[in-house]
């Protein structure tokens, strides 16, 4: 009788052992899963980031900015997106090495991404030439929103800064999906010059 009991506790103390060890290994395995993921996404805006902050100016003998937001066309006058206008999905500028550069939000079938386009140009102000878009998001990244606030792009009295809101989730199944909200401002490192000059 001794042993049937003892057998049973023993059973019983395992089971539960087994199931907290289970456990551990499904919450270690999710949090494995959305490192990866949150890792690719902060590549993504890290790159973007450092272009957004040493794009040049358009063009050194009118100052302004070279961001251009919301409204692909025509690519080569500066354009703001305030908060109050409700931003914009599309952001293009010319980078530090005279090409230019766009992202845009897209919403497709498996949820939204982030795409990016270099032109095989050296010309900021006229077109993209003939390249591609490119997601540089992954797949498990859905983001549900983004908007661009640009303000100080043209011939103002402000230095030119870029407000990047994203709102999706995280995650290939559903009990390991996480929320996120991410945000962050950039300033264009090369100075406005109409402001200090008269």
């Amino acid at each position: 009788m001794e042993l049937v009991v003892s057998l049973g506790v023993f059973i019983a103390v395992m089971t539960i052992g087994l199931g907290a060890v289970l456990q551990m290994f499904g919450v270690n395995q999710k949090s494995q899963s959305l490192k990866a993921i949150m890792n690719n996404l902060n590549f993504a805006l890290d790159s973007m980031a450092r272009e957004i902050v040493v794009a040049k100016i358009a063009d050194t003998t009118a100052f302004g900015s070279s961001f251009r937001c919301g409204n692909p066309t025509p690519m080569g006058e500066p354009l703001d997106c305030t908060i109050g206008d409700g931003g914009g999905d599309y952001l293009s500028f010319c980078s530090s090495d005279s090409n230019a550069i766009a992202y845009r939000f897209v919403v497709g079938g498996s949820g939204g991404y982030l795409e990016r386009r270099i032109s095989t140009n050296d010309d900021c102000q006229n077109s993209f030439g003939s390249s591609e878009w490119e997601r540089i998001t992954s797949p498990e990244v859905d983001i549900q929103n983004m908007r661009f606030y640009v303000t100080g792009a043209g011939l103002e009295d402000k230095q030119p800064k870029v407000l990047i809101v994203i709102e999706g989730e995280a995650g290939v199944k559903d009990e390991v999906k996480s929320k996120f909200e991410l945000q962050t401002t950039l300033s264009q490192r090369s100075p406005n010059l109409s402001i200090v000059l008269p």
